[in-house]
């Protein structure tokens, strides 16, 4: 037994140590460390929350709170370089494409002003509410507002066409920044009738104004309440017509006239001036008379969208006040009262 004694020893060592080891490995292993959470920028949740209205045409993404740079592009900046606390909301339609964007902006004791008055602001609000209901005509906003087109270009959030509102409010020594990028489909309507071509813009104004109120509401310490979108975007394109539907030169003027509205004195108009240009013949009369018309068109609806901006005239309104007076100038012409 002596002699075995230090044998046996070892032996127990041996079992004791092998059934340590057996014993570690029947435990659970530590659990590895959770990746870190997306931790919002320094000082980004000073920026006010966004509650946003229900949608039946997209999804509304919170995109995430951010120190992004000053993104208003007018009036004097209350900060410098990517530091002001930004919050970001889209509504997202099912192919992808962005319809509304809304960012929204917080500097304390900012102290900053309106900018001057111009042809974007709009009336009988408080606050410094803007609007420009085509924002990517003649590249105004990449021209106005590039660091705002930069921002959004580097995030994948740019979609046309857009328009522009902003309001500036100042709340608690603070100064609140809110910007909404939104499909014009979104707020004015696919005119129907006489009454809704005369009346288009007026929604887009009654949204704008609401979104004002939310902003100075959210300067107040409110979270920002978006308005609800008066119409819906298209969701998709039309499907291709069947086999055997009427040909589209039949569909096409009365189409084209439930869509735009009535536009008066256009077929007086450019015939007498193609006349007036080439005499009578009308080989040189005809093409002219559509050149002309086109031409009259397009100018009565750029005039109708610049004279009263960010509003809008109808362009059959602009096209009555055109033809009117020619009308009478051509009955005085070519003295209409003798025949």
């Amino acid at each position: 037994m002596t002699a075995s004694s230090p044998l046996l020893r070892r032996s127990a060592r041996g079992v004791a140590l092998a059934g340590a080891l057996a014993l570690g490995a029947c435990t659970t292993p530590p659990m590895a460390s959770a990746p870190a959470a997306a931790v919002a920028p320094q000082g980004a949740a000073a920026a006010p929350a966004i509650e946003v209205p229900p949608s039946a045409i997209g999804t509304w993404y919170d995109l995430g709170a951010h120190d992004a740079p000053w993104l208003a592009g007018v009036g004097p900046a209350p900060a410098s370089g990517a530091s002001v606390p930004t919050r970001v909301a889209g509504l997202q339609r099912a192919d992808g494409q962005w319809l509304a964007l809304v960012l929204v902006q917080r500097v304390p004791g900012g102290g900053s002003t309106c900018a001057a008055p111009s042809r974007l602001h709009v009336a009988g609000t408080t606050g410094c509410l803007r609007m420009r209901r085509n924002a990517d005509f003649d590249h105004w906003l990449q021209q106005q507002n590039p660091v705002l087109q930069r921002w959004i270009d580097t995030h994948g959030w740019t979609a046309q066409p857009r328009a522009w509102i902003s309001d500036r409010a100042t709340g608690n020594g603070d100064v609140l920044e809110a910007v909404a990028l939104v499909n014009p489909a979104l707020l004015e309507p696919v005119t129907r009738n006489s009454h809704e071509f005369l009346a288009s813009g007026g929604s887009g104004l009654v949204w704008a104004r609401q979104f004002a109120q939310a902003t100075q509401a959210a300067a107040a310490g409110a979270p920002l309440r978006v308005p609800p979108f008066p119409y819906s975007a298209p969701l998709a394109t039309p499907p291709a017509p069947p086999a055997g539907t009427v040909p589209a030169m039949v569909t096409a003027p009365p189409a084209a006239t439930a869509a735009v509205g009535p536009i008066a004195f256009v077929g007086l108009v450019a015939p007498h001036l193609a006349r007036l240009s080439c005499g009578p013949d009308y080989r040189w009369i005809l093409p002219l008379s559509a050149l002309y018309a086109a031409v009259l068109l397009l100018g009565a609806d750029v005039l109708g969208r610049v004279v009263a901006a960010p509003a809008e005239v109808a362009a059959g309104i602009v096209a009555c006040l055109i033809g009117g007076p020619f009308f009478v100038w051509v009955a005085c012409r070519y003295r209409l009262s003798r025949l």
